[in-house]
């Protein structure tokens, strides 16, 4: 599935935070509401305010409005996608960023519609490494669940770097998109999931 628009409702004074003041929270789901042909992609660390902070109108969820969590190891996984699966949404979605440790998918039960991969960037990242990352990979294939690799954070949790031996420099001319490259075995991993 192409996206032509989407936006990514992340790092404002967070939406479905409590100390999100309650005017704004009205006006950013009237913006929401407005501008049905974008997508809408609303992450947090949070879900248990997630319900608590929908307007009042969400019923089924909002068409245009994806509902994510993110999480970075299988604790966060189970504790955070077993309070969003309740929730109604368009799309429901994990960002497994920063992958700091392996999360695998259940072989049953209600599962989310994506789940964006990635490792941490910045000085001092910690290592992701690449086999959890195909694991979830094929956990997303098996369950029908849309699998995207945004990127390796680092060169030094790249395939090519921390598998073949390569240099950074090495793998950066043969893998140069996102932070630290983004290939899964010489292939991006770039799906989007189907609309309900």
């Amino acid at each position: 599935m192409a996206i032509d628009h989407a936006y990514f409702v992340r790092r404002l004074p967070m939406s479905l935070t409590t100390r999100f003041i309650l005017h704004w929270r009205k006006d950013l789901f009237a913006l929401i509401r407005e501008c049905k042909k974008l997508d809408w992609l609303v992450l947090t660390k949070r879900p248990e305010n997630i319900e608590k902070m929908l307007p009042s109108d969400w019923g089924d969820g909002y068409s245009n409005v994806w509902l994510g969590v993110t999480a970075e190891d299988q604790k966060w996984f189970d504790r955070r996608w077993k309070r969003l699966k309740r929730i109604p949404a368009a799309i429901r979605f994990i960002s497994y960023e920063p992958a700091l440790g392996p999360v695998r998918l259940p072989p049953n039960g209600r599962l989310p519609d994506w789940l964006i991969s990635g490792g941490e960037s910045g000085a001092g990242a910690r290592p992701l490494k690449p086999q959890w990352v195909r694991d979830v990979i094929a956990d997303c294939r098996r369950c029908g669940v849309a699998p995207f690799h945004k990127q390796w954070g680092t060169y030094h949790s790249n395939p090519l770097v921390m598998e073949k031996g390569m240099a950074a420099r090495e793998a950066q001319k043969i893998d140069a998109e996102g932070k630290g490259g983004g290939l899964v075995d010489g292939k991006h991993v770039r799906e989007f999931p189907d609309r309900k």
